[in-house]
């Protein structure tokens, strides 16, 4: 397996894992063969994924290199295009599909800090981590793939159908509809992928594993393929 298929080096914002053009899927293996053969080198770091413009983020792709670095030890930081860093502005967000019931999907690649504000008329996907005082609202869905710290709205209008995804959900406080869910306690750390959605008393948070054995299609794989119904 070629080793220049994966670029690895060290920034004052954590290590970049970079992607190089090829099988990506040997590329992946090769980041689990060096996360395994030097531990102590990755123990408690932050990734920024860079991967080729071309390269199809596929979400099963996304999730297997998150559960690589998670076993590592290593926080996902950020994912990147290797166009460059127009994709941390606020102005990348996209529609990228219509939906069958013309809803749209918006897709943003931009970590927002405290005072950051995205609303889209649709569904988001956002790549990139939510800080606390930053709030991301939306007419559908919301998955974000990062951490959730901050405010989320999702079913804005009044669609208390609509669901909250995120790879670490803590956040400050999440809106579904007119429904309102309390702070997370402190001491709580989420042990993995988590969905928010609207129950019979008000919103629960249910792992995404659970999730996804009970939906032969779930919703956020639906989302990034413009099939949300």
């Amino acid at each position: 397996m070629p080793a220049n298929q994966l670029r690895i080096r060290g920034s004052k914002n954590g290590i970049i894992i970079q992607f190089e053009e090829g099988e990506i899927t040997q590329a992946v293996v090769l980041l689990e063969d060096k996360l395994k053969a030097n531990p102590e080198f990755f123990l408690g770091t932050e990734a920024i994924l860079v991967f080729p413009a071309e390269i199809n983020l596929d979400e099963d792709l996304l999730l297997r290199i998150v559960q690589i670095l998670s076993l590592g030890k290593v926080k996902l930081r950020e994912i990147r295009r290797e166009s460059g860093p127009d994709l941390l502005k606020a102005e990348t967000d996209k529609a990228i599909a219509d939906v069958s019931n013309e809803r749209r999907l918006f897709w943003v690649e931009r970590r927002l800090r405290s005072g950051d504000k995205i609303s889209v008329d649709g569904d988001l996907v956002l790549i990139g981590d939510v800080n606390p005082g930053a709030e991301i609202s939306a007419k559908g869905n919301i998955l974000v793939w990062g951490s959730l710290l901050g405010v989320a709205h999702a079913g804005r209008e009044g669609d208390d159908k609509a669901r909250i995804m995120a790879l670490r959900l803590k956040a400050t406080q999440l809106r579904i509809a007119g429904h309102i869910s309390r702070a997370p306690d402190e001491s709580l750390e989420p042990q993995g992928p988590e969905v928010a959605r609207v129950g019979m008393d008000g919103i629960l948070i249910e792992t995404w594993e659970k999730v996804a054995k009970e939906d032969p299609q779930p919703f956020w794989r639906r989302l990034i393929h413009g099939r949300e119904v």
